[in-house]
């Protein structure tokens, strides 16, 4: 599909060139600067040129074939200039020129790093990085996470809840723009779930939240980005990590098996990452409801109902990644993510039905049994090209995520006289097959040039995104007199979706002495088709423009103020918008709504952070407001069934506050406190409140080193407070957690031994409490969280005698 008009329109006015950069009256001198090692000259080094006390690269250039490196048009002033090259050590040289020294020249031989059994780069990571605009929780610092799932990874991040069937909420909203590795993933969910419990913590380095992001990321989302980023590291020649973590819950049915192995290799110009892993989890999931149903005055039902059942869990990962700098400044890169899955759950439901004088009047028993499969590929490849000068760089990235998905379900339903003494009839029995595939193609070009003299940055870029969806349904149900299976044609649907998304965005940003700005506008064109019966289908086209601004004011080194505004959207899933009815619980119906409109929501933030040496505090207050919300609504009939659907049908108000504290006492003793309150109202379209109240998230994280720095004892706590809903209140409640991990290294490597529980108390559960007009419905869900760990690490590297270099690589960061 072509662009529209708009779109290229308002591209063409992001990529006019606004910048005069001609200072007239202003007196230049030059740099040369003569490089060298124990080699010879040194070609290909690279030379980042500063103002003094500055952090914006004024120039940048790469030494020539004989080892030069020069600067010219360099104003008046005090500079420095950062040297670094592969297998050297980094030098620092200051630099002064005025009107009586114009041309400066200094030959500087770089130290060769030499045959050491080990000389390590690197810095202290801390567990929760905390800046004014984003957070960035490092797993790999968080020993109560070994064994655990992605899932179990956003319930550590501030702000972040989760219910019993995984769906996470932010700061108090369901709405979040989930991703991997900075894109759009079918692991997060085409359908609006998320595929993360087969996701095993040990593939992840580290989850970036930005609540109130600019205009060069997608507006979706309520309260904002949550990013996850697979594990990718760089260190010099070849490394192998090995993980295995056993688990138990009870003696019957509990255990727990993960292990892992990656290997990566870096020459300096190569880097080549893969890794496996595989999980078998087995535990019990269980839910206990009761219903009260009001039909007239003197007309109430109570049904009871009783759920216990099993839940394996049974998942492989195998990556791979390589990223190749064909020179020193253009990078490519591809990588490569395959997930496989199993899922097998029982349950085994009775349900007891009573009149309003508690007499029963209705007793059945409904036997479930649901394996899932599951298979998903993520495919990506870049380009990424700096300019020679290092103020400016650009990159193009392409990406496919496919996902495959397969349900079934064989039930079997009992009915019993009311005093159970005899059975009613034969049982009903049925067979269901759901097959889904999904598919997300998308591609982007970034472009971003900083101009030093003015202190101006612009960024530019293109999206699109083109996503399908098939879902198949067949249902089944056993006829006794035909003897055979029969299909149940008004369960039966083949459903297809297909949205695309074309967008543009521009930023202008500029510096001064201790304020930042950045504005910015994302112009977007959006389809989504949800079919309908006989192929027919409804085309949701709007065309929408999303404003960002943010503001930085830095008093000092140690005191960081900022406001930041964003109008965001909240899309309907395709889930949301399929119109058939699933019929797997007769009971508990569901169904879309293809007429959804986008909720959109203005996002306003105040925020101050202070950081000094080993304390830091920061505290943030927000608001939001969003229109056309797509609400979840249920419905009761009189049949003893309930239809859950949806509709635009409220709008919202949310104010909040964020609080989060980090400090390390005596140097060994780390402590990381995070609060959130979140106040939302909901109103009718009169602007009367028909809902309003209070949510509250706390997390806490201490961790101590002990034993010469070479073991450290963790332990974890969250806590979830009631959470209002449109049609009621919800709770999750948090565990807590404790860990304890020796590290022991050798000539050959490092050894990690390590145990933990998950849950200490026992206490993780999901409670939901609908209040409506005609039913009150109290639902208690249970699984098995209280589990002993045992944990294992191998680190070793099979090259000698090299530098080893602990950094980050191109690794899906998105701020």
């Amino acid at each position: 599909m072509i662009f529209s008009r708009k779109i290229a329109t308002l591209l063409l006015i992001i990529l006019i060139p606004l910048v005069n950069l001609s200072q007239k009256g202003n007196i230049y001198g030059s740099i040369t600067l003569n490089l060298s090692d124990k080699e010879g000259n040194l070609e290909f080094a690279t030379c980042k040129l500063y103002k003094f006390n500055d952090s914006i690269i004024f120039k940048g250039v790469f030494s020539n074939d004989l080892g030069v490196a020069y600067f010219d048009s360099i104003p008046v002033g005090k500079f420095q200039v950062i040297i670094s090259s592969i297998n050297t050590l980094n030098d620092t040289l200051p630099i002064v020129i005025d009107k009586s020294h114009l041309i400066f020249q200094k030959s500087i031989k770089l130290k060769t790093i030499k045959s050491l059994e080990s000389i390590e780069i690197k810095r202290e990571i801390e567990l929760l990085n905390n800046s004014i605009d984003k957070k960035t929780y490092n797993v790999s610092k968080d020993m109560s996470l070994r064994g655990g799932t992605a899932n179990d990874v956003l319930r550590r991040l501030p702000g972040i809840e989760l219910d019993e069937s995984g769906n996470i909420s932010l700061r108090g909203d369901g709405s979040v723009n989930l991703l991997i590795n900075g894109n759009q993933s079918s692991l997060s969910g085409i359908n609006g779930s998320t595929l993360l419990d087969g996701l095993p913590a040990s593939a992840i380095e580290k989850v970036e939240i930005i609540n109130n992001p600019s205009a060069k990321y997608d507006p979706d989302g309520n309260s904002g980005i949550i990013n996850i980023v697979l594990s990718k590291k760089k260190e010099r020649g070849l490394n192998v990590i090995s993980n295995l973590n056993l688990g138990s819950g009870d003696l019957n049915n509990g255990n727990v098996i993960d292990g892992s192995i990656s290997v990566n290799y870096w020459s300096g110009k190569l880097l080549l990452n893969t890794s496996y892993s595989t999980r078998h989890l087995r535990g019990y999931r269980n839910n206990f409801s009761d219903i009260t149903q009001v039909f007239n005055v003197d007309s109430i039902n109570f049904l009871d109902q009783n759920r216990t059942g099993t839940d394996l869990n049974y998942s492989q990962n195998l990556r791979f990644g390589l990223d190749y700098d064909i020179s020193s400044y253009l990078k490519i890169g591809v990588n490569l993510l395959g997930v496989l899955g199993q899922r097998d759950r029982t349950g085994d439901l009775w349900n007891n039905l009573y009149d309003q004088s508690n007499n029963r009047i209705g007793l059945w028993n409904r036997y479930a049994y649901d394996p899932t499969n599951r298979k998903n590929l993520e495919l990506s490849a870049y380009i990424n090209h700096d300019f020679k000068n290092k103020q400016g760089k650009w990159k193009f990235l392409i990406n496919n995520s496919s996902g495959k998905r397969n349900i079934e379900g064989f039930y079997n339903e009992m009915h019993y006289q009311a005093d159970s003494s005899a059975q009613i009839g034969n049982p009903i029995v049925q067979q269901l097959q759901n097959t889904e595939n999904n598919n997300i193609l998308s591609s982007q070009f970034d472009f971003s040039y900083v101009f030093p003299v003015l202190k101006i940055k612009i960024e530019s870029g293109l999206k699109a995104i083109m996503a399908t969806q098939d879902v198949n349904t067949y249902s089944e149900s056993f006829d006794y007199v035909l003897n055979s299976f029969q299909s149940d044609t008004l369960a039966n649907f083949s459903y297809k979706y297909n949205e695309n998304i074309y967008s543009a965005y521009g930023i202008f940003g500029q510096e001064f002495k201790k304020l930042k700005y950045q504005i910015g506008i994302r112009a977007e064109q959006a389809y989504q088709i949800p079919q309908l019966v006989n192929d027919t289908s409804i085309t949701n086209a709007y065309f929408n423009l999303f404003p960002s601004a943010h503001l930085k004011y830095l008093p000092n080194k140690v005191l960081e103020i900022g406001i930041s505004y964003s109008k965001r959207i909240n899309r309907a899933s395709s889930s949301q918008l399929n119109p058939f009815t699933s019929y797997a619980d007769p009971l508990n119906l569901r169904n879309g709504n293809p007429y959804l409109r986008p909720e959109y929501i203005h996002s306003l933030e105040a925020a101050f952070l202070y950081k000094k040496n080993d304390l830091s505090f920061s505290a943030s207050s927000y608001y939001r407001a969003s229109q056309d919300v797509i609400s979840r609504i249920k419905y009761f009939n009189q049949n003893n069934t309930n239809i859950i659907s949806y509709g635009n049908i409220y709008s919202t108000e949310s104010y909040g506050q964020e609080l989060i504290f980090n400090i390390k006492l005596f140097k060994k003793w780390k402590h990381s406190i995070s609060v959130n309150g979140n106040y939302i109202k909901y109103y009718d379209d009169t602007k009367n409140v028909v809902q309003e109240g209070y949510n509250v998230i706390a997390k806490y994280n201490t961790s101590i080193d002990f034993w010469n720095n070479t073991a450290v004892a963790q332990i974890n706590y969250n806590f979830n407070g009631p959470r209002v809903i449109l049609q009621g209140i919800a709770q999750r409640k948090g565990p807590l957690d404790i860990a304890l991990e020796k590290k022991i290294k050798n000539k050959n490597g490092t050894i990690f031994i390590g145990a933990r529980v998950s849950d200490l108390f026992n206490q993780m559960q999901f409670y939901i409490d609908l209040d409506q007009d005609n039913f009150n419905q109290i639902s208690t869900y249970k699984w098995l969280s209280r589990r002993f760990f045992v944990t294992f690490r191998y680190k070793f590297s099979l090259t000698k005698n090299t530098q080893r270099e602990i950094i980050s690589g191109d690794d899906g960061t998105i701020w």
